[in-house]
C-alpha cells in the first residue's frame, strides 16, 4: 500500500520478463548504474531522508584511499526509488478499437490496449484482450494515442502496429510493482537464489548427455536453467543469468555496479 511520501516511477521490461512477472517467477531486477563507482569502492549504503519531494534515500559510497576508509556523501540517484515506492511497468503494446458487432460497422466500438507479451501475441494474430473499455472521461493523452488506431473487423489487424515500451503512458500500464527492497552491489555478487528470483527457470527434465552402452545410446536426464532469451540451457541459474546479462549489456566480465530491486506485484494494481 502506498503512503503519502511514496512515489510512482516507470520501469521497462521486455516481453519475456513481463511473462515471468505475470507467472510470479520474477521478483527481482538489476540495472547497471549510469555512473560507475571506482574500483576502490568497498560498499554502498543508503540513509533515508525526507524533503519537500517526500521520502528518498541518499546513497553513500565507502571507499579506500591509501589504505584509509573514506565516505563520499554525494547523492547517487537510484532509478527504483526506495522501499514503499511503486513502479509501473512499460512494455510493448498497441492501441486498437474493437467493434462490438464483428463483421459489421455498427454497434459499440470500444478502445483497448493490447500487450505483445501475452502468449499468442503477434501482428497477424488476435491476442487476449486485457483492458476493459475506457470510460467516457478518457485519460490524458487518450486521443493522441488512439488517433488513427485501427478497428478490428472480422479479425483483420492490418495497420495495428506495435509501439515501443518507452512510449507507453502510465494509465495504459497493466502491472504495478511495490518496491520491497533496494540495494547496490556488483553484478557478479548474484546468488543462485537471486538468479532464480530474476526469472531464470529451472527444468528438471532435460537431456544433458548421451552415453553409449552395450545395447546402444542412453539419454541421461538432468537439470538445466533457462532465461527465455538465449535459450541454450545452463548448469546453474547464475550462469544462465550471466548469459542473459551479456546478451543485453555485454559487460558481465567487467563486473559493474548495479542497482538491485526486489518487488512484489500489486494485485489489481491498475
Amino acid at each position: 500500500m502506498r503512503n503519502s511520501t511514496s512515489k510512482r516511477r516507470p520501469i521497462l521490461f521486455n516481453g519475456e520478463m513481463v511473462r515471468a512477472i505475470l507467472r510470479g517467477d520474477k521478483t527481482q531486477t538489476r540495472r547497471p548504474m549510469r555512473v560507475q563507482p571506482g574500483t576502490e569502492i568497498i560498499r554502498m549504503y543508503a540513509q533515508e531522508t525526507v524533503d519537500f519531494g517526500g521520502k528518498t534515500n541518499r546513497w553513500y559510497m565507502e571507499y579506500l584511499n591509501n589504505g584509509r576508509k573514506w565516505t563520499d556523501g554525494h547523492k547517487h540517484t537510484c532509478p527504483f526509488g526506495a522501499q514503499g515506492d511503486q513502479l509501473y511497468v512499460r512494455e510493448t503494446f498497441r492501441p486498437v478499437y474493437i467493434n462490438g458487432e464483428t463483421g459489421m460497422y455498427s454497434g459499440t466500438t470500444d478502445a483497448y490496449i493490447q500487450y505483445k507479451a501475452t502468449p499468442g501475441g503477434g501482428e497477424d494474430r488476435i491476442i487476449q484482450m486485457l483492458n476493459t473499455a475506457f470510460p467516457v472521461e478518457a485519460p490524458s493523452g487518450f486521443g493522441r494515442l488512439f488517433f488513427r488506431a485501427p478497428t478490428q473487423m472480422d479479425h483483420d489487424w492490418r495497420g495495428a502496429k506495435w509501439k515501443p515500451s518507452i512510449h507507453m503512458p502510465k494509465w495504459a500500464s497493466r502491472i504495478t510493482l511495490n518496491v520491497v527492497d533496494v540495494r547496490a552491489e556488483r553484478v557478479q555478487d548474484i546468488t543462485e537464489d537471486d538468479a532464480i528470483a530474476e526469472g531464470i527457470v529451472e527444468d528438471d527434465n532435460c537431456i544433458v548427455a548421451v552415453e553409449n552402452y552395450g545395447n546402444g545410446p542412453v539419454e541421461i536426464g538432468g537439470t538445466r536453467y533457462f532465461n527465455g532469451i538465449t535459450d541454450e540451457g545452463h548448469e546453474s541459474a547464475g550462469d544462465s543469468f550471466a548469459d542473459l546479462w551479456d546478451s543485453i549489456y555485454g559487460n558481465w566480465d567487467d563486473d559493474p555496479w548495479v542497482w538491485v530491486c526486489e518487488f512484489k506485484v500489486v494485485e489489481n494494481g491498475r
